[in-house]
């Protein structure tokens, strides 16, 4: 079983790829400049690491950074991804039902321990943006745990 984590984002949304084994298998970033780009951007991902699982975040509170245009262009996002994999099994999970109010580095560190090779996808990254990554890959493993693959 493969599966995708999806932390969605106003500009752009990190994916990250495991396997059954909590290898991953690919981590990056889709930028999100028009519902054509995502559906695009997910086609080449899907044909060159096809998953049967996507887990996609589902915004649900409002931070102080926040603003309502942003919130309607991420609900935006979330629904062109949804839109997307509906041919495949995807669930949408609330930020505290999958991490609960964990710090970033305490589920930085959960995905460090349960998959091995993620370095080799997120340093790729700057500092600055590898949470969103790292928030990916933790969904893929919640996919994986949850649904017990």
């Amino acid at each position: 079983m493969i599966i995708a984590g999806i932390d969605p984002g106003v500009k752009k949304s990190a994916v990250g790829i495991i396997n059954g084994k909590n290898k991953a298998i690919f981590g990056g970033f889709v930028y999100n400049d028009t519902s054509q780009k995502i559906y695009e951007t997910f086609n080449r991902i899907w044909k060159k690491t096809p998953y049967d699982l996507c887990i996609i975040e589902q915004p649900d509170r409002v931070d102080q950074k926040s603003t309502l245009k942003d919130i309607l262009n991420l609900m935006y996002v979330v629904g062109a991804l949804s839109q997307h994999h509906f041919n495949l099994e995807t669930i949408l999970v609330k930020p505290l039902e999958w991490k609960g109010q964990t710090p970033k580095d305490v589920t930085q560190n959960r995905v460090l321990e349960k998959i091995k090779n993620v370095k080799q996808f997120t340093n790729r990254w700057p500092q600055s943006i590898r949470h969103n990554l790292f928030d990916a890959f933790g969904l893929a493993l919640y996919g994986a745990e949850k649904c017990q693959y």
